[in-house]
């Protein structure tokens, strides 16, 4: 049991957590065998020396959600404006399918204006952040936004100061 309460008035704020004694329970947990977005069977891996339950889709829109996040989020790109929700949006309305789509969300400017929370304003600056992104980005930046296993902000760092251009 967690208790939680705003702090702030918008960040939750975790003040009291209450564990079962699982020895003495008869509480059973068991990882899901289906994933719960795409409903493809899970399993258990050995990731860096800890076991991660992981979904066995490859095209697991989950798994893409979380992996454009991280593109565009504070650890990639950070293109703001493109919040978790509005990346869902993007996805089920089938204007980002891969990463790339995101420096093309230009051409849906019409239709995405239009669309219930969003307007003119909103869309533009969004908009604006990315092309400011597709003209400004550092290559550290860059290689962590990618998001490739073992490779964080940290590495990504060293990796761009050890090949210093582009295209090194």
């Amino acid at each position: 049991k967690v208790e939680v309460i705003k702090s702030n008035q918008i960040i939750p704020q975790i003040i009291n957590v209450e564990l079962p004694n699982l020895i003495d329970s008869d509480i059973a947990l068991e990882p899901p065998v289906l994933c719960p977005i795409c409903g493809y069977p899970t399993a258990i891996e050995n990731t860096n020396n800890s076991l991660v339950l992981k979904c066995n889709n490859p095209k697991c829109e989950g798994k893409f959600l979380n992996q454009l996040n991280h593109f565009c989020g504070k650890k990639g790109l950070d293109i703001k404006g493109l919040s978790t929700a509005t990346l869902e949006k993007l996805i089920d309305w089938k204007w980002v399918n891969d990463f790339t789509d995101i420096f093309n969300l230009s051409n849906y400017r019409s239709e995405w204006v239009k669309k219930s929370g969003f307007g003119v304003a909103s869309v533009d600056k969004i908009l604006a952040a990315i092309e400011e992104k597709k003209n400004n980005c550092n290559l550290a930046s860059f290689i962590s936004a990618l998001s490739i296993s073992l490779i964080g902000s940290t590495y990504a760092k060293k990796l761009a100061e050890e090949f210093k251009t582009w295209d090194n």
